[in-house]
């Protein structure tokens, strides 16, 4: 199959490609920005593609609270943009797999510590920007039949990158025992393709 990712330069975008490399896929890698839907439209049209895989998003530089600086960039990217691929896509009839977060959700009155969400739950938290630029997203998206979303939180990988949960946990003076959902990128990456 043909894939055309977006995103694919990140960390998590890079197992992804390698994963569909070494299952004999194609993979281009989108060189429009999801922010400029005439472009993605040239890009689809150009590429054909079988599927598209969405990783492109802005997290922050550094960390998160970058976003809290940058909204008008958090939201045209996170928001405007998964909506110009999506429904690019769905004009053109082509899936797409959105790789998204679960840093949507947090204990509350309603949601004592421990409660398990389930995934058609309405997200509770708006804490930051990124958070709220990720649930506008998915509100978004909800009238598109073309997408499955994939909520990852805390990721775990094979390797000791800095964005790996169990290498920030290394680096942290005091963790807090607060249960929480985390990501086994090694099983979700080739079940998502």
């Amino acid at each position: 199959m043909l894939f055309l990712v977006w995103g694919a330069n990140g960390w998590i975008g890079r197992m992804v490609c390698d994963l569909l490399r070494s299952q004999n896929h194609t993979v281009v890698v989108a060189t429009s920005r999801i922010q400029n839907y005439s472009d993605i439209v040239t890009e689809i049209n150009t590429v054909n593609p079988d599927r598209v895989l969405h990783l492109a998003g802005i997290v922050g530089k550094g960390n998160v609270d970058w976003c809290e600086d940058h909204k008008q960039d958090t939201y045209l990217i996170n928001a405007t943009g998964t909506l110009n691929l999506v429904d690019v896509c769905w004009r053109k009839g082509i899936h797409v797999t959105y790789y998204g977060t679960g840093c949507i959700y947090t204990y509350d009155d309603h949601h004592p510590i421990g409660y398990s969400f389930i995934e058609d739950e309405p997200p509770n938290f708006r804490g930051s920007t990124y958070s709220k630029s990720k649930i506008i997203a998915e509100e978004l998206l909800s009238p598109y039949n073309n997408v499955l979303i994939l909520r990852i939180r805390m990721p775990i990988s094979r390797d000791l990158h800095p964005k790996n949960i169990i290498t920030k946990l290394t680096t942290y003076s005091h963790v807090i025992d607060i249960p929480n959902s985390f990501t086994i990128l090694p099983e979700l990456l080739p079940i998502s393709i």
